[in-house]
């Protein structure tokens, strides 16, 4: 296996942009990504790529085939810290606060995404809202009773106007279901037959009447925008209505501008949903060099401008290997790690970077009806500042809660907790919610999700999410074994 000399979050992005074109039917969004600011100067080794998964059969199994050339579908490096870094005897520091921001970029404006602001999109693309064609309008006539054949029939006639055409179209009932549902196989309910009753009479074929206008019209406007324009660009709905060459004209052009309308909104989509993806290793990146934007010694803390969800396994703790922290966009952001050299405790875990640079230290103290955390921020040059202590409460006849102490008032105010744990577990700061914790339904993997608010610290909820579960989890074991 081997890499190809472009940066890796640009061949994820590419990767991405491959799956939503020839995967998931997203049109242009290969193109869409190259022309993208940071890509176009590598489009001479990403085309050839693209190229291979257009030409293949499967895929899907091109496109992960080429994840493996490229080394991305295996885990980030994660170099023990035991390795790293030698033990480190010396008292926790204080040290002045420094606070990161990644960038913030401009949302898109062709749909706005309010809770997740991403960068803007290239150019070329348009961002004014598609011209959304007019609507096609039928109205009935009258029918006739043709009534010296063997089989008596009603013809119904109606009025069809499609922009300046104005045409009369005469269907037989029989004929139109024939010609829509067995040739065409329009997905749309045809009216019912009625075959208990007498359609020729007067009162019935008024019935019958109203019925095929109602039809016709959905036929003709909310079914073909669905279809986008491919209803009455049809051939076979021409001949079935019996149209005339300007009327059959006018569909067309109807057809066509929303198959145009369509088209815009899905590169709209697939403009946004490719900036929305760059945001999103953008923020996974700045999280693994965060340390760095502070001098040695000096604790920073991880904001954003935008919520963030982070995904975290039940029963953690109980892993022996790295346990992965997943974020937006299910990218890995962190790494748990059970033990390390730089602490002479056992009883400590480890949140680090993916190359496995220690972040946050989390040191249980567990003893006879009593549990606790204590959480240490470890700083570039692996200083150690105290942050808080979370300390579980029993409460006689209600669920127990949990303290939150804060030893660093530069991380924020006081933390204060409310609800159920992973039921809807909301922590607050200075008054206001800070991080909510739920559980996922149905999730056979028994993962919880730590959605941290705008402008909080992300490593400090995410390590109070994490220490609040095992001591769950501690309880739930300890009452399984009596």
């Amino acid at each position: 296996m081997s890499r190809i000399p472009v940066p890796a979050h640009i061949t994820r992005g590419f990767l991405d942009a491959l799956r939503a074109e020839y995967v998931n039917g997203v049109q242009g969004a290969v193109g869409i990504f190259i022309e993208s600011p940071g890509a176009e100067q590598y489009s001479h080794h990403l085309l050839p790529a693209e190229d291979r998964v257009r030409n293949a059969g499967n895929k899907h199994r091109v496109i992960e085939g080429l994840a493996n050339e490229w080394c991305l579908n295996s885990p980030a490096a994660s170099a023990s810290i035991a390795r790293q870094v030698p033990s480190l005897q010396a008292q926790p520091v204080q040290a002045q606060l420094v606070q990161a921001y990644p960038a913030q970029a401009q949302p898109v404006q062709a749909q706005p995404v309010r809770a997740y602001p991403v960068p803007a999109q290239p150019a070329h693309i348009n961002t004014a809202p598609p011209q959304v064609p007019g609507q096609a309008q039928v109205s009935f006539s009258s029918s006739t009773l043709i009534s010296n054949l063997a089989k008596p029939h009603r013809l119904y006639n109606f009025m069809t106007s499609v922009a300046d055409v104005h045409e009369p179209v005469t269907i037989r009932f029989s004929a139109l279901k024939s010609a829509l549902l067995d040739n065409m196989r329009v997905n749309l309910d045809f009216p019912s037959s009625h075959w208990f009753r007498d359609m020729n009479t007067d009162s019935n074929a008024e019935m019958r009447a109203g019925e095929l206008l109602q039809y016709l019209h959905a036929l003709l406007n909310r079914a073909d925008e669905a279809a986008a324009g491919a209803i009455t660009m049809d051939p076979r709905l021409h001949a079935a209505l019996c149209c005339r060459p300007p009327l059959a004209a006018a569909l067309v052009a109807l057809g066509s501008g929303r198959r145009n309308a369509a088209q815009q909104r899905q590169q709209a989509e697939a403009a946004r949903l490719a900036a929305i993806r760059q945001q999103q290793l953008e923020d996974r990146d700045f999280a693994q060099r965060v340390n760095q934007t502070g001098a040695i010694g000096q604790p920073v803390t991880m904001l954003f401008p935008r919520p963030l969800t982070f995904q975290l396994r039940n029963k953690m703790f109980s892993f022996r290997d790295q346990v992965r922290i997943t974020g937006p966009g299910e990218l890995d952001w962190f790494g748990m790690l059970r033990t390390s050299s730089l602490f002479s405790m056992m009883d400590t875990e480890v949140i680090a970077t993916l190359s496995g640079e220690p972040l946050l230290a989390l040191h249980r103290q567990f003893r006879w009806m009593h549990y606790e955390y204590r959480l240490e921020r470890v700083t570039q040059g692996y200083h150690r500042i105290p942050l808080c202590v979370i300390t579980r409460q029993h409460q006689f006849l209600a669920p127990a809660t949990y303290t939150v102490q804060m030893l660093a008032p530069s991380f924020g105010g006081d933390v204060y907790c409310q609800g159920r744990w992973r039921e809807d577990f909301v922590l607050y700061q200075g008054g206001a919610p800070a991080c909510r914790i739920r559980g996922r339904a149905f999730s056979f993997s028994e993962c919880y999700d730590v959605v941290v608010e705008p402008q909080r610290d992300v490593l400090l909820f995410v390590g109070i999410a994490c220490a609040i579960d095992h001591i769950h989890h501690e309880i739930e074991e300890r009452n399984r074994e009596r």
